[in-house]
């Protein structure tokens, strides 16, 4: 295994904890002065980063990833206008960023080599940022070109340096058990932030942004219930695999309790690409790790009937019937679909652009119908399918990077 990034010398525990008071002093007076805890907030959680960047950057790592989904979701849920820029998680990020990026100038040979994503994934960004500067981006009144380098940023680019910075600061197998251990925990508090909402009947945010998008599915810190069965369905698979791999005592009691919650919050969010997803999961674990098939099939049985019996307890299973057999998204997949194939047709190579808005502002002229769906289920919304909406947008030179 290689070594892990070390990005500088550490800091001794005098120096941390004066750094620390005095951010801590600076950042109350601030607020004080501006009344802004939104602004204070992102200034301690930069602050913060840069303290644990220098003295633990794996460690700040998985802070990011903790509080992306958890703290920073409470925060950009709240009705304060708008997402605020600086979120714990951002700024955290950002400080490493720079860290690593100063480390490596300073000694290159200590970052891996690229590797078979590496490449792809900086062409595929590339390739966007390319696409949206050449086609002009979105229209003006949809925020223009500032919105769709936010899109480009936040749906893209910080998946893209987290994974980068995950191969060179996790090193070794005790960095791999941290990061699982990260996600681990990141997902329970989200499974169990939707179970208090939906069970519990406390909303995070009814007043908030994220209230008319969670109507009656689970979603928790998070603002849509795919993002939420997204962090959920990782956590899970994660305990699944260590209950099945012979953890004993208190641990495996733990990773059971866990697995049944998570279960559970998956189902609430009522969503059939979540469940599917799931499934698909369950399916590559067992591909991968052949001694966990027959472990695997036996705790799906169980966990099918203990849910048979124990879901009309808990769930209303006449709300859940009507979700699964509701027609209107499938026929709204089927005409988006369809009006997406019309739109890469003209430009296969290319796409028509990478932006924001562009499959929802230029997919009128391309509506289309078929199997019996009419062209006006293609309104709302874009393809729910990623490898499809990226054809559309910038066709097959971004493709097969992506």
């Amino acid at each position: 295994m290689a070594e892990p990034l070390h990005l500088a010398r550490p800091l001794t525990r005098f120096t941390a904890i004066l750094l620390g008071v005095g951010a801590l002093a600076g950042l109350l007076a601030l607020a004080i002065a501006s009344g802004s805890w939104v602004i204070a907030l992102g200034l301690l959680g930069l602050l913060t980063g840069g303290v644990l960047v220098l003295r633990w950057p794996l460690t700040a790592f998985l802070g990011v990833l903790l509080t992306g989904p958890t703290v920073s979701g409470l925060i950009s849920g709240l009705d304060a206008g708008g997402i605020p820029v600086l979120t714990p998680d951002r700024a955290i990020l950002a400080a490493l960023v720079v860290a690593t990026a100063c480390r490596v100038a300073r000694r290159p040979e200590r970052w891996l080599a690229s590797g078979p994503i590496d490449r792809p994934l900086l062409i595929f960004l590339a390739i966007c940022l390319g696409s949206l500067l050449v086609s002009g981006g979105s229209i003006e009144v949809r925020g223009g070109m500032r919105q769709d380098v936010v899109f480009l940023a936040q749906g893209y680019g910080i998946p893209a340096v987290c994974f980068l910075l995950a191969r060179n600061l996790l090193g070794d197998a005790a960095g791999v058990r941290a990061l699982s251990s990260a996600l681990l925990a990141v997902g329970s508090l989200v499974a169990l932030s939707g179970l208090v909402q939906t069970l519990g009947g406390i909303e995070w945010f009814t007043s908030g942004r994220y209230a008319q998008s969670h109507g009656e599915r689970a979603g928790g810190t998070l603002p849509s219930s795919g993002e939420f069965g997204l962090v959920v369905n990782l956590a899970a698979t994660i305990a699944i695999h260590g209950l099945l791999r012979g953890v004993t005592g208190a641990r495996r009691v733990l990773l059971g309790v866990l697995v049944v919650l998570m279960i559970l919050a998956l189902v609430l969010a009522k969503t059939r690409a979540i469940w599917l997803g799931f499934g698909f999961s369950l399916v590559l674990l067992a591909w991968f790790e052949p001694p966990l098939r027959r472990p695997l099939l036996l705790m799906s049985v169980m966990l099918s009937v203990v849910g048979a019996l124990a879901l009309p307890v808990v769930v209303d299973l006449g709300a859940m019937q009507r979700r699964m057999t509701e027609p209107e998204p499938i026929y709204n997949r089927v005409a988006l679909s369809c009006t997406a194939l019309n739109m890469i047709a003209p430009h296969p190579l290319t796409g028509i652009g990478f932006a924001r808005f562009a499959f929802v502002d230029q997919k009128v002229d391309y509506l289309a119908s078929a199997f019996g769906v009419p062209e006006y289920w293609a309104q709302p919304g874009v393809p729910h399918c990623e490898p499809l909406h990226i054809l559309v947008l910038v066709g097959l030179i971004g493709f097969i990077p992506f």
